[in-house]
């Protein structure tokens, strides 16, 4: 059973009803976290925009509407905050009335409000938060994983769970997913490797092309969109995770090179350029 706190004896629930009421979304997360909530800071940082936990979420949020033909504008945003703010109230209410003390709200009820949010505004599934491919990816860690999610610096558990969703994937895709994840044309030539398409207009995924991928669990797949959205994002989501994954490359990188001084992440360089239309009897090295 996860250990999720209680908090503070000073804490009044009156006082979040109150700031639900008056939709004053950054003095609700405030309250809350100013009384030991652990997940309060992260939701702030989504209302406040004023940190990278916040617009990573923006980012990941924005990125998979827009590929399911759904625009997210600022007031999309403020009905989702608003919307959780409601649920998270709520919920509490609940919590402390069943339970007699008021902790901290488990992963799966969050959770399941989150879901709840996306679909009645947006009309998506709840992978449009960008913990839930994760959640799903941990399994029975679940519980686990979110609490180092709210108990860390919310970039670096980013970073870490990409390298947990990554090793879910065969072999062969997850080199291609620590190539995408670094590649330069994801800040220099954003319209040429976002958006799902690569510089020959093919349809991509974690830049090869979408047809190439071969047979995937359904699982996989969720981590394959997952990884190619978050890669996509932005500047901010991409030089972060790029700098964690250009650490683990380098190990790769040593630990990984055949008989012919070829690392695998040599091939999978070469490889990914000649799914795109490049001649495999080019000038690239072996």
């Amino acid at each position: 059973m996860a250990d999720y706190p209680l908090l503070t004896a000073g804490f009044d629930l009156a006082q979040c009803v109150r700031l639900n009421a008056e939709g004053d979304r950054s003095g609700y997360y405030r309250y809350l976290e100013a009384h030991g909530s652990i997940y309060a800071p992260l939701a702030r940082g989504v209302v406040e925009r004023n940190d990278e936990s916040g617009t990573i979420a923006i980012a990941y949020c924005t990125e998979y509407a827009r590929r399911r033909g759904k625009t997210v504008t600022d007031d999309t945003l403020l009905e989702i905050n608003k919307g959780l703010m409601q649920l998270d109230c709520e919920a509490r209410g609940v919590s402390y009335r069943a339970t007699g003390v008021h902790r901290e709200l488990p992963m799966a009820v969050i959770r399941t409000y989150h879901a709840q949010v996306f679909r009645s505004v947006l009309g998506l599934e709840p992978e449009t938060w960008t913990a839930e491919v994760p959640l799903l990816c941990a399994g029975a860690r679940a519980d686990e994983v979110w609490l180092g999610m709210l108990k860390d610096n919310f970039i670096s558990l980013a970073i870490s769970t990409c390298m947990d969703v990554i090793e879910v994937l065969p072999k062969r895709l997850k080199l291609d997913a620590y190539m995408c994840a670094i590649g330069p044309g994801q800040l220099i030539l954003p319209n040429m490797f976002t958006a799902g398409h690569g510089m020959f207009g093919n349809e991509t995924r974690l830049g090869r092309r979408a047809d190439s991928l071969g047979q995937l669990t359904a699982m996989q797949r969720r981590a394959v969109d997952y990884l190619d959205i978050l890669t996509c994002s932005g500047p901010i989501p991409v030089l972060a995770i790029g700098k964690a994954i250009t650490r683990r490359l380098e190990e790769m990188a040593r630990s990984s090179v055949d008989a012919f001084g070829r690392s695998e992440l040599m091939q999978s360089s070469r490889q990914n350029l000649e799914s795109q239309g490049r001649n495999p009897y080019s000038f690239l090295p072996p």
